[in-house]
């Protein structure tokens, strides 16, 4: 896992296609409108959604095996549990067209808590388990965010 502010990616070593997805993101704010942005085809895309967070018990850990995610908030915040997938116990098996496994929110050392908001990112890779849209400490509100899909073939032939 990954969390910075975007103002910082340039200090980062990165693989291209990261950097490509954090430079797209400045493009877009708030008013962008829901939906899906091609930028490389099934190597690199994006989608914008809105949505009220939820409470953290109505929470799911999840994971991708095709793609890292990039989350970036354009609009509200929602924090973000994360830890690593391996002893969590599956609770949906992983959906090859969907590319997301669901798990229990058992107890593993580890876990760590971040705040998405406007001007942060946050990098999710294959073996992070991660919990998203869940309501800030403040209450839940409605966000508008930012999910960039980087294909983990395309960006390990970058290395």
């Amino acid at each position: 896992m990954i969390y910075d502010g975007i103002a910082n990616y340039v200090r980062c070593t990165l693989p291209a296609l990261f950097r490509e997805a954090l430079e797209h993101s400045l493009t877009l704010n708030a008013e962008t409108p829901e939906g899906r942005i091609l930028l490389r085809g099934d190597d690199l895309y994006a989608g914008v959604s809105e949505y009220n967070t939820i409470p953290e018990d109505k929470g799911k850990y999840e994971t991708h095996r095709k793609y890292a995610d990039i989350q970036i908030m354009l609009s509200g915040c929602e924090r973000i549990m994360c830890r690593p997938a391996e002893g969590l116990v599956v609770s949906e098996p992983y959906d090859a067209v969907r590319d997301v496994a669901f798990y229990g929110r058992g107890e593993k050392p580890g876990m760590c808590e971040i705040v998405l908001a406007p001007g942060a990112f946050a990098v999710f890779f294959p073996w992070d388990a991660h919990m998203p849209q869940i309501a800030s400490r403040d209450g839940g509100m409605r966000v508008k965010k930012v999910v960039y899909k980087v294909g983990v073939n395309a960006y390990e032939q970058q290395r």
